[in-house]
């Protein structure tokens, strides 16, 4: 999008706590409160102020959230697992500057979860409720032209389907003329909550462990058009869950992503993306005897986004996602495939995520999305209400293949291809230059892929203030 206010509203809201319980897992929750806070690094332009010496600045947020959850498991007839959730979420970063260009950044972070679960519920096991290094990298030029960052930092690709968070890595930047070329080796963090929380049982001495290589290149031409190429390799070095003997089933998900995509303006309104994914690689099939099966998927992501000159300068957008789906993929995300040994795996899995609804928000993979809004500043000409905005959207989902599943465990009935359609209100507001204040308020009506007693609305309430110091 072309207008800088809408950026910073979606970035927070969509990351964080976007779909109900009941439906994805509390670690699939817990999942979009870290992708709030991978994703802040984007956000500094406003949020990090710079204090101290001329060599030196530091400064932090702290940020409150407030979750209510009706409806989590898409029931009336059942009780919530969890009616509320509060999050703390407290930041403090320093910045050091060297003469020549170089710099230190480190940035520790302090998360803390309140959840109101009804009787019976157990508290989840949170490895990311503590005190941590959230982000720590030297900033250096090598051979003059070669930007140079290593050390735990922000990656992305594209708009961050196949990779969007935190990673330890070493990452190399070079621009010559209109061509832009960067690529990086990394590992997941040790502490990071993987997408398959199959693997994850820190009480069992189990955990995730990734390493990924990416390249991108991109040109921008004369008018302001960019065309981009990006690979991106998916090493799985994951322990063994502690729970499923290797004798039962093993697990391995190595892949290749190949990207092209564009963006520009098709006219001074009216801007587009659009991104194309080829998934290559291999995972191990179903059960004792389970061997090595290809994977062959693909996905793809568009985006117009048209902002005429009116008063409050709205912005009108529309977007759409498809991802590859397979009938043999178990309900949920794992990369654990129900596709038999020797066939192919047609389900797509990334290892980012994007804003798909508050209520909802799965994860693309054998799924559809098309999602339409509008963002607006109703009150830009009045004092102190210069950034207000209000914005709604709505979307509709459909499985891609309608014999497979998609992430939210319930959708179980096959044959049927309509998960739902989702709406989502959106408030935010910045009254001063270090506070934030947002709300949004989202409904998911389930479709035919839910059995009947689980098609019932799911409403999420969202609340959160930051301020940063």
């Amino acid at each position: 999008m072309r207008r800088v206010y809408v950026g910073p509203i979606l970035l927070i809201v969509s990351a964080v706590l976007a779909a109900p319980l009941g439906a994805q897992t509390v670690q699939e929750q817990l999942r979009r409160v870290e992708l709030q806070t991978q994703r802040d690094p984007l956000l500094t332009d406003w949020r990090e102020k710079d204090e101290g010496q001329q060599n030196f600045q530091h400064g932090g947020w702290s940020s409150y959230s407030a979750v209510w959850l009706e409806n989590d498991d898409n029931s009336e007839a059942t009780a919530d697992a969890v009616d509320r959730i509060l999050v703390m979420d407290n930041r403090y970063w320093g910045k050091l500057d060297f003469e020549g260009g170089s710099s230190l950044y480190a940035r520790i972070r302090f998360l803390d979860f309140r959840f109101d679960t009804s009787p019976g519920t157990a508290q989840p096991y949170l490895p990311n409720e503590r005190l941590d290094l959230d982000l720590a990298y030297l900033d250096t030029t090598v051979f003059d032209d070669y930007s140079l960052r290593l050390g735990r930092q922000y990656l992305r690709m594209g708009r961050g389907l196949t990779l969007n968070g935190n990673y330890d890595a070493a990452h190399v930047d070079w621009t010559s003329g209109r061509w832009n070329f960067d690529g990086f080796l990394a590992q997941s963090l040790p502490n990071d909550v993987d997408l398959d929380t199959t693997l994850e049982n820190r009480l069992l001495g189990s955990r995730a462990k990734r390493r990924f290589a990416g390249f991108n290149a991109s040109f921008l031409n004369e008018e302001g058009e960019r065309y981009f190429f990006y690979w991106l390799r998916q090493k799985d070095n994951s322990d063994q869950p502690g729970f499923v003997p290797a004798a039962v089933q093993r697990f391995d998900y190595d892949t290749d992503y190949y990207a092209l995509g564009t963006s520009g303006d098709f006219t001074q309104n009216l801007s587009y993306y659009g991104e194309g994914i080829l998934e290559k690689g291999s995972a191990i099939g179903p059960g004792a005897a389970g061997t090595r099966i290809g994977v062959n998927s693909s996905a793809g992501f568009a985006e117009l986004a048209y902002h005429p000159d009116w008063k409050g300068h709205p912005v009108f957008t529309s977007e759409l996602a498809v991802a590859g789906g397979d009938p043999g993929r178990l309900a949920g995300i794992t990369t654990q495939t129900g596709v038999a040994s020797g066939g192919v795996d047609r389900n797509f899995m990334g290892f980012g995520r994007y804003d798909f609804g508050l209520a909802l928000n799965p994860r693309l993979s054998n799924l559809e999305v098309w999602r339409n809004g509008v963002f607006w500043k109703p009150f830009e000409e009045s004092k102190g209400f210069e950034t207000f905005t209000v914005g709604t959207k709505l979307s509709r989902y459909r499985k891609t293949d309608s014999f497979g599943f998609m992430s939210d465990p319930q959708a179980t009935v096959q044959g049927t291809n309509d998960v739902g359609s989702a709406v989502d209100f959106l408030i935010g507001w910045r009254p001063y230059s270090d506070l934030t204040v947002l709300a949004q308020w989202g409904k998911f009506s389930p479709g035919d892929a839910y059995p009947v007693g689980t098609q019932d609305d799911t409403t999420n309430l969202f609340l959160n203030v930051t301020y940063s110091y």
